[in-house]
């Protein structure tokens, strides 16, 4: 039985961990350990045993018992927390059917509610009706931290990797989603009846959708997206990069969005009545289809971007202002390194930028442009 005080070996707690959520005096620290040296073997007993304010810090390993997957939190607000990271701590679904990692299940969770540093892989949910193979969030607004979400599929319905719906606000910040796929919407990740999430540094890389929004898709939603890469995603039908559609309002500011593909919007498509906002972004090298950006009765506006290389031409729709129409260098783009070369037009100092402002996710990475300059067809090779 876990007492109200911290159990855990002084040695588990560094000093960025105690920085990042000080302990009050009633706060408990809870271990979990598949190996056997902490509080509990298992992940969903420890998050049982705990009260609102408690960390549950689980040590490094790879968690797939049925008691270490398809967790809950209740209605419970509680840090969950790895001790080494993400790249040794692993909540591992094992691509078994009906089994994701976690499910925030109307519990109005608050930002205090924090997952932080795991990897959450080869979830799979083979049911209709059933989203959200990595992580699925209704009606709560936890804090999504340095995670891998990688790996996981909803064969018969919504996002791949993440889905959040029904007025949830999850922040979702330092978030790799890789490799995930959705027959339906969402590859990477899927909002959807007023989820307003936030997402920040967050990479959408080789995420596919068999039908719209590979990387991204929001509908009836309005999450703001900042300082993110959208990487070589797919869409069967539309949206390779984003798709958006009806009573969306999403912000997209400075966010870098390069080598995606689908037949209709191949990096961005909106549909019915939305009025998304880009601000500071790149677009660039997105792959043959019907077109680059396809606006059809959405408003969209494009504000400060670089737009550059695109298989089937550079154009924007809906209201654009001061966008410039320059490689924007990238140090390697043919291996997904989207750091800037020192005379990017992207970078605030460049001659070609005139807001002095960077555009893009991703700031300088090396001293001179590429020796190569990419084209759509030498990305694309890489792929097959």
């Amino acid at each position: 039985m876990v007492t109200r005080r911290c159990v855990c070996p002084a040695a588990l707690l560094t000093a960025a961990a105690l920085v990042a959520a000080p302990l009050s005096a009633q706060a408990a620290t809870l271990v979990v350990d598949a190996n056997g040296t902490g509080d509990y073997l298992a992940v969903q007993p420890a998050l049982n045993a705990a009260a609102d304010g408690d960390i549950v810090l689980v040590l490094p390993g790879t968690y797939s018992r049925t008691d270490s997957i398809n967790l809950s939190f209740g209605s419970k607000n509680i840090v969950l927390r790895s001790a080494g990271g993400a790249a040794v701590t692993i909540i591992d679904c094992e691509n078994a059917a009906s089994n994701r990692a976690i499910y925030f299940n109307g519990g109005n969770q608050d930002s205090t509610c924090v997952v932080d540093g795991f990897t959450i892989r080869n979830g799979r949910l083979s049911g209709v009706g059933e989203p959200g193979a990595g992580i699925r969030c209704e009606s709560a607004s936890p804090k999504l931290v340095n995670l891998i979400v990688k790996n996981n599929t909803s064969a018969l319905s919504y996002g791949g990797g993440l889905y959040c719906s029904t007025a949830s606000a999850p922040i979702v910040h330092s978030v790799t989603f890789l490799g995930n796929h959705a027959v339906n919407r969402g590859g990477g990740a899927y909002c959807s009846m007023d989820c307003d999430a936030q997402f920040t540094r967050v990479v959408f890389q080789s995420n596919a959708s068999n039908d719209r929004g590979g990387g991204l898709a929001c509908f009836r939603s309005s999450p703001a997206i900042g300082h993110s890469v959208f990487y070589a995603n797919t869409a069967a039908d539309s949206g390779g990069a984003l798709y958006i559609q009806r009573w969306a309002y999403p912000v997209i500011a400075n966010c870098t969005i390069v080598a995606n593909s689908a037949p209709v919007g191949g990096a961005v498509c909106m549909s019915e009545s939305c009025e998304p906002s880009f601000l500071q972004n790149i677009i660039a090298f997105t792959g043959a289809g019907g077109s680059t950006v396809r606006c059809g009765i959405a408003l969209p506006t494009f504000t400060r971007c670089v737009v550059f290389g695109n298989a089937l031409g550079d154009d924007l729709c809906g209201d654009h202002y001061d966008n410039i129409f320059l490689d924007p260098l990238f140090c390697d783009v043919t291996i997904g390194d989207l750091t800037l070369a020192s005379n990017s037009p992207c970078l605030p100092g460049s001659p070609q930028n005139p807001w002095t402002q960077l555009v893009g996710a991703l700031d300088q990475g090396c001293t001179s442009s590429p020796v190569e300059e990419a084209s759509w067809g030498r990305i694309k090779s890489l792929f097959r």
